[in-house]
């Protein structure tokens, strides 16, 4: 099975009573090409400092986009570290200080990265509270495999089936040819509209590509829209025009395929 590191993310509120407690966690394995966290700043209450709040606004801004996979793996770095390097955590640890800080990393193995993240949040961080629901677009891929799961099919499912351009050659999450050839496009929209917009626009101009090219005439894409902040129903349209199916569950990706007629990929 895999090998992972993670770190446990502390906030000392005091340094000289040098109390730390339990925040966040880090996830991480290069040959996986996967990172997760999380963290919990409501159980800090007043005792968090306004601006550790945005140093965590400002790691949340740089962490996001590597775990949902917006940027490439190569390109991906935390405050100037690659995420490519196999001690990534051990120079997190080393570097980052003052109130925030990253413990030395620990090992696990395991072929669910995201169940034992959420296993490791709730020891360390949460303590056996009820926590809301990590949600990323790995997981959203994962509810959507689990529907097709249920309903006998998944076995059908292409994971990062490629679709050519005129441009150049995407890669997506799922696929699945039933009377005709369906990929599959999720994307989770975080709190910045501008930014939200600016993911859907990049959808919508790659089937543009795609579709420029005989062979996906007979193509469909759908993309599952998780939505943190609202729906942003001008980047919906904008789908819609080009084409693009929508859903908003899981579910829904499943009830665009007609089960009765899916059939191998290739």
């Amino acid at each position: 099975m895999p090998e992972f590191k993670y770190s446990i993310i502390r906030y000392i509120a005091d340094q000289i009573r040098d109390e730390p407690i339990n925040v966040g966690l880090i996830l991480h394995s290069p040959s996986e090409r996967f990172l997760a966290f999380d963290w919990d700043l409501k159980r800090l209450g007043p005792r968090l400092a306004r601006p550790d709040r945005f140093t965590f606004k400002h790691f949340e801004e740089q962490l996001e986009p590597v775990e949902n996979e917006e940027i490439t793996w190569e390109e991906a770095s935390f405050e100037s570290v690659k995420v490519t390097i196999p001690d990534f955590l051990d120079v997190l640890a080393d570097n980052i200080g003052n109130k925030i800080r990253f413990t030395p990393p620990r090992g696990c193995i395991t072929d669910n990265p995201d169940a034992i993240f959420d296993e490791l949040f709730k020891k360390y961080v949460s303590a056996g509270l009820t926590t809301i629901r990590r949600v990323t677009k790995r997981t959203l891929v994962t509810d959507v495999k689990q529907q097709f799961i249920e309903n006998g099919v998944a076995d059908y499912l292409k994971s990062r089936p490629s679709v050519v351009g005129r441009h150049k050659e995407y890669r997506l999450p799922l696929g699945i040819h039933h009377t005709r050839k369906m990929f599959i496009e999720v994307l989770k929209l975080g709190t910045g509209e501008d930014k939200n917009y600016r993911a859907m626009a990049a959808v919508a101009r790659l089937w543009q590509d795609a579709r420029s090219m005989h062979e996906n005439r007979l193509s469909d894409i759908t993309v599952l829209l998780h939505n943190t902040n609202g729906r942003v129903i001008e980047g919906e349209r904008l789908l819609e025009d080009d084409g693009v199916l929508l859903a908003h569950q899981p579910q829904e990706v499943l009830g665009r395929v007609n089960i009765n007629h899916v059939q191998p990929w290739e």
